[in-house]
């Protein structure tokens, strides 16, 4: 036997079984790390989502500042004001605001099967204003019975809210979905965005995400218009 050739092979199969070593534990490494990743996925949503909904309430604190302290959708459509006023729909009102919102595509939870919208046109390509997109790119509530002076009202929320009917609104808007306030309330979350949990805007700029506990709770805190409140939601 030549010199050294017995240490170049028992080398030579150290180093493989070293090789199968790593890949062992590169393997076993990754099935631990892959639940961890598809739970942060939807957590990393869910911040996006609540980053959104900040958004949102900085937005219509421009406007209602700007606008007599007035949600756009209490102000009477005029000449003046095109994009204000009775339309019962969700998009309508946040195009009422888009100069505050600069985007669309914070309308849409990453979440949701919507589909973001890339601007305020009427392009057939991403435009919010086309018909194709509008209340397809709106992950979001409008809370009509919302007011800057009660801080704890219900500006806006995801979407996937189990209301309690339909009725007509002080805002002039008929008939839209409500939940009670006389101290009880079968308004929850549906597990449509993020699980049985949802994230909420008050009117103070204050985002969180709740139960349907706390949404409940939420509810019979916030401003109502005859022992209701009502939404405007994008179905």
């Amino acid at each position: 036997m030549p010199p050294g050739l017995g240490a170049r092979q028992s080398s030579g199969a150290f180093a493989r079984l070293e090789l199968l070593a790593i890949l062992g534990a590169l393997a076993l490494l990754a099935a631990l790390a892959l639940p961890v990743l598809a739970q942060g996925k939807p957590r990393s949503q869910q911040a996006v989502c609540l980053n959104n909904l900040r958004l949102i309430g900085r937005a219509l604190l421009v406007w209602d500042t700007e606008h007599g302290q007035t949600d756009p959708w209490r102000i009477p459509h005029t000449s003046e004001n095109p994009l204000t006023g009775v339309e019962n729909n969700s998009w309508f009102q946040f195009v009422s605001f888009s100069n505050e919102l600069q985007t669309p595509k914070i309308l849409a939870c990453p979440s949701d099967f919507k589909r973001p919208a890339k601007d305020f046109s009427f392009s057939a390509d991403g435009g919010f204003l086309n018909p194709n997109y509008r209340n397809r790119s709106v992950s979001y509530f409008l809370g009509l019975d919302s007011v800057l002076t009660w801080s704890q009202s219900l500006l806006s929320g995801d979407r996937n809210v189990r209301m309690e009917g339909f009725s007509g609104c002080s805002s002039g808007l008929d008939p839209v979905p409500f939940f009670s306030n006389f101290g009880f309330s079968r308004t929850s979350w549906t597990n449509a965005l993020h699980g049985m949990t949802g994230n909420l805007l008050l009117h103070d700029g204050h985002v969180e995400q709740s139960s349907s506990q706390g949404l409940n709770r939420l509810v019979l805190d916030s401003r109502d218009d005859n022992g209701h409140s009502h939404l405007l939601i994008p179905f």
